[in-house]
C-alpha cells in the first residue's frame, strides 16, 4: 500500500496499474506532516506502531486506507483546498499522529487513443494506524497528569 502511494519505483519498474501514466507522476503531492517519502513512511509507521499497544492477533490489522476521489464537478482551482480539508478532516478523527501517508495522485486515468484522460480522477490516499484512546491504559501521577505510558490501542 504505502509503495503504489509514494509512486517511488525505479525507471525500469512497470507499475501493474495500466493506468498509472508515468509521465504526470510530478504532478503527485502529499499532504502529511509525519512522513512524505517511502522510507520515511515505513520508518514513522514502525516507531509509531511501538508507540501503541496491540493485542498479539495475526489478524490484527494495523494499517488502514481511505480512498477520496475528487467531485467531477469540483472545478480545478478547489482540488488542492479539496483535498486538505479531507486530510484535516481525517486528521481530526484519527489523529495526526497516526496518519502515516497522505497522497494525492493526479497520474491515473483510463486514457482514449489520443492519449486524453476520459476516465480517472484526482484522488487522495489516506493511510492511517486506526488506533484509539485507551483510558484503561492510561496513567496519572502524583501531580495528577497523564503519564508518558502507552495510552492508545489499535482497533
Amino acid at each position: 500500500m504505502l509503495f503504489h502511494n509514494s509512486r517511488e519505483f525505479s525507471e525500469s519498474f512497470t507499475p501493474t496499474n495500466i493506468d498509472i501514466d508515468r509521465t504526470r507522476t510530478s504532478l503527485n503531492y502529499s499532504l502529511c506532516e509525519n512522513a512524505s517519502t517511502l522510507k520515511e513512511s515505513k520508518q514513522y509507521f514502525k516507531t509509531r506502531l511501538s508507540e501503541i499497544f496491540c493485542y498479539n492477533n495475526k489478524e490484527l490489522k494495523t494499517l488502514g486506507q481511505w480512498v477520496v476521489t475528487a467531485p467531477s464537478d469540483l472545478v480545478p482551482e478547489q482540488e488542492k483546498d479539496f483535498f486538505r480539508t479531507a486530510h484535516d478532516y481525517m486528521n481530526s478523527l484519527y489523529g495526526v499522529k497516526n496518519c502515516i501517508q497522505s497522497v494525492v495522485h493526479r497520474d491515473e486515468g483510463v486514457k482514449n487513443d489520443n492519449g486524453e484522460i476520459i476516465a480517472g480522477k484526482s484522488h487522495l490516499h489516506y493511510s492511517f494506524i486506526p488506533a484509539v484512546r485507551n483510558k484503561k491504559f492510561m496513567r496519572v501521577d502524583k501531580r495528577g497528569c497523564i503519564s508518558k505510558q502507552n495510552h492508545y490501542r489499535i482497533i
